[in-house]
């Protein structure tokens, strides 16, 4: 429970955060990589190509809101 509350603390500071709490960090990112991984899998091709789609307009846009 410590490591849990250390992690929350120490969010905003990483290089403060103990061996266990940076420990707990990375199997929470790695976890969520997976499930976002499998998620993307079950997506049929056109769905995945729609995603492509939308980030690559995203990414314009962006990119036209940076030169006004």
């Amino acid at each position: 429970m410590q490591q849990i509350l250390d992690t929350r603390i120490t969010a905003h500071h990483p290089a403060r955060a103990s061996f266990a709490a940076r420990l707990f960090r990375r199997v929470l990112d790695a976890d969520h990589r997976y499930r976002e991984r499998l998620a993307l899998e079950k997506l049929s091709d056109e769905q995945l190509h729609d995603i492509g789609k939308s980030r690559a307009e995203l990414a314009r846009m962006m990119r036209k809101g940076n030169r006004a």
